[in-house]
């Protein structure tokens, strides 16, 4: 498995670096979804910092609970996006109409379980602080928001770029907590 990722990556990097430079330009080139990305942004930027500043305090139940809300927000504007573009389809399999939808859907279902999940304290505290940190949960949101509304592939060109991002992101910031600052 990992010699054909490997061997897929090798014969499509310039096509995965160019998606994945889209990701950072995209919203430069789409003013629509400006307006849900600045407080994505803006979370994850002062959420950082705070947990930064404060290293020894714990992320709370709540906090994460919370923090699953945001791909069920994030989701019903996707889903408000789609629809105003008559682009909302369940029906026209293998379309982009349908692969939208469909990573859309996914992603209001797995926002939906992680809150269920957070809410009871269903699974391990690691899972949930892991999987529905306000990182991982913003970084995510920001994918979506910028794939759907760029009209972005949905290919595995993609699935590469965003992973890639996934991962240079959380590398600086996993660096920013390193050099900063903590009070404790």
């Amino acid at each position: 498995m990992i010699e054909l990722t490997a061997g897929y990556v090798q014969q499509n990097h310039t096509p995965i670096l160019h998606r994945f430079f889209e990701l950072f330009t995209q919203p430069f080139k789409n003013s629509d979804m400006i307006w849900m990305l600045i407080p994505v942004i803006g979370v994850i930027i002062l959420m950082e910092i705070y947990w930064t500043k404060h290293k020894r305090e714990e992320e709370g139940w709540n906090t994460v609970t919370a923090n699953s809300l945001v791909l069920i927000f994030v989701s019903i504007d996707l889903f408000r996006f789609l629809s105003k573009k008559n682009m909302v389809s369940f029906i026209k399999i293998g379309s982009y109409e349908f692969l939208a939808s469909i990573l859309v859907l996914s992603m209001l279902f797995i926002g939906m379980m992680m809150f269920l999940l957070n809410f009871t304290h269903f699974w391990p505290k690691l899972f949930a602080y892991t999987f529905s940190s306000i990182f991982a949960v913003n970084i995510i949101a920001y994918l979506l928001l910028v794939i759907i509304y760029s009209g972005m592939a949905l290919d595995v060109i993609t699935l590469f770029a965003a992973t890639t991002f996934f991962l240079l992101i959380n590398l600086v910031f996993f660096l920013f907590r390193k050099l900063y600052p903590s009070n404790g």
